[in-house]
């Protein structure tokens, strides 16, 4: 049928004998008060006065062939019309056409609302996880698949010695032997055995902490940490980097001179910052033999530090705490134990891996 309608446009050889089977009639000639319509049989003769601007005569009275089967409004010369039946065709198809997209879009919306109820009830991750995959997302991070329980133990220094001792000597064996059994490795990491004197050099304690507690986490198929609780509070790092304008506010309340000499003596201001901070210098950077290897030297240079840093600390803690909010100060006065608990508050899986005495 297009291949028709173009023949007509076109005026090819074969538009103009379709053109009576499609109601479509050649151009007509006002040569005088009669027209006749060209390349047909005499099918009608059509009085009109005679056109006096130049434009083409038309008429828009209906033209019947001799079989009386086909008409034509003859309105726009040289352009095919399209039957009532043909627009009534065209008509119902657009409408069923219509009502289809309509009902893709009802059902696209309808799994919309359905993936969305099932997005906001509480799923485990591994459904989640199941949910994204089908959907085809691509930045998945998989839960491990190694055959390891890796637990980060965390405790204060001195009050939990005897308990962390037994662990060592009694627990750790028989669950290693239980976890090999069943094609486990068991592996247990406890930095109360010892940080390297580098770590400490450089008050890099609490991120180590965090980095081997992060570790565990990813690669341990079952817990993956245990914490022992007892009456100390644990130690309490220097900041290693404080704002400028939050170091200078607490020098204010520093009422000790030798006290804020000795603030000055480990931080410096760095301009080069964004903010400008007040960065920690390193323990090996004033006092060189903290990291002696002769022994003697060292238990010096440590004893050096440990008490300059408790003056420090004692005035950092006051000054914070009439210095700033409660929610300020408290990276101030935190231990490294409770940083490790803000941690894993945030954690997905604490609920399921994680243990408390």
């Amino acid at each position: 049928m297009y291949r028709n309608y173009r023949s007509c446009l076109d005026g090819t050889a074969n538009g103009a004998n379709m053109g009576s089977e499609l109601g479509y009639y050649p151009r007509p000639t006002a040569t005088s008060s009669k027209i006749t319509l060209d390349n047909t049989p005499a099918l009608a003769t059509i009085a009109v006065a005679p056109s006096t601007s130049g434009l083409p005569v038309t008429s828009r009275l209906p033209v019947t062939s001799t079989a009386g089967t086909t008409e034509a409004i003859v309105n726009n010369p040289g352009s095919s019309i399209i039957s009532p039946e043909e627009k009534a065709k065209i008509k119902d198809q657009t409408r069923h056409l219509d009502n289809m997209l309509s009902q893709i879009d009802e059902l696209e919306n309808l799994m919309k609302t359905k993936i969305a109820r099932i997005d906001s009830k509480e799923m485990s991750p591994e459904i989640k996880l199941r949910n994204e995959a089908l959907r085809g997302s691509t930045d998945l991070i998989c839960p491990p698949s190694a055959k390891i329980v890796r637990i980060f133990t965390s405790s204060t220094f001195t009050d939990t010695k005897h308990e962390r001792n037994m662990l060592m000597r009694e627990a750790y064996p028989k669950i290693k032997a239980h976890c090999r059994n069943f094609g486990y490795e068991f592996q247990v990491v406890d930095m109360r055995w010892g940080v390297r004197d580098e770590a400490t050099d450089d008050h890099m304690g609490t991120e180590l902490c965090l980095k081997e507690l992060r570790l565990c986490q990813q690669l341990s198929t079952g817990p993956s940490f245990v914490s022992l609780l007892s009456h100390k509070y644990g130690y309490i790092a220097f900041p290693r980097s404080i704002a400028a304008d939050e170091f200078e506010s607490l020098m204010t309340q520093v009422e000790d001179p030798a006290t804020v000499r000795l603030f000055h003596k480990w931080y410096s201001r760095d301009d080069n910052a964004v903010p400008p901070a007040y960065i920690l210098a390193s323990i090996s950077t004033h006092l060189p033999d903290f990291i002696s290897m002769d022994r003697d030297r060292q238990k010096v240079g440590k004893e050096q530090w440990w008490k300059e840093s408790e003056q420090m600390q004692h005035a950092l803690e006051s000054a914070a705490t009439r210095v700033f909010d409660q929610e300020t100060a408290r990276k101030y006065i935190i231990s490294g134990i409770l940083i490790t608990y803000d941690h894993l508050i945030t954690s997905i899986s604490a609920n399921a891996s994680v243990l408390v005495f």
